[in-house]
């Protein structure tokens, strides 16, 4: 049987991870021997070789895991509705109609200025609701 080069750069990550059979192993050591640029490629990529990861975690720590996520997830949630809420409640708008028609709008805060401080309130949840999103959104991939 002929091994062809495509199969053996198939085999050389799991080579490189220490997951190949003995016999992989074995067969694409015999293989570098024929082959030196391809030797040099992977003697290469194993000095590049990204560390193993650690061990597994115990269960104690993925249960601090999911707790700790569960509260940034409700962190998230509660966030976006005082967001929204604190927003949205100075931007009401007063109307007066007489006779069936809208003779005077304006929105709320022009006669309760002190409206500002929930909006700048809500402004501030929603700047925190997006930078949790996106600082579990890097996290997670």
């Amino acid at each position: 049987m002929n091994v062809t080069r495509e199969v053996i750069l198939d085999l050389v990550p799991l080579h490189l991870a220490n997951e190949a059979s003995a016999a992989s192993s074995a067969l694409i050591e015999e293989y570098l021997r024929t082959d030196p640029e391809l030797a040099a490629r992977v003697r290469t990529m194993s000095a590049e070789q990204v560390p193993a990861p650690a061990a597994p975690a115990t269960p104690e720590r993925e249960l601090a895991t999911l707790k700790h996520t569960r509260r940034l997830l409700f962190a998230l949630r509660w966030l976006l509705a005082w967001g929204l809420a604190l927003t949205l409640m100075p931007l009401g708008v007063e109307f007066h109609a007489e006779h069936g028609r809208i003779v005077e709008y304006h929105f709320l805060m022009r006669d309760v200025p002190v409206l500002g401080l929930p909006l700048l309130t809500g402004l501030a949840c929603l700047t925190g609701y997006f930078l949790l999103r996106r600082r579990l959104r890097y996290t997670l991939r």
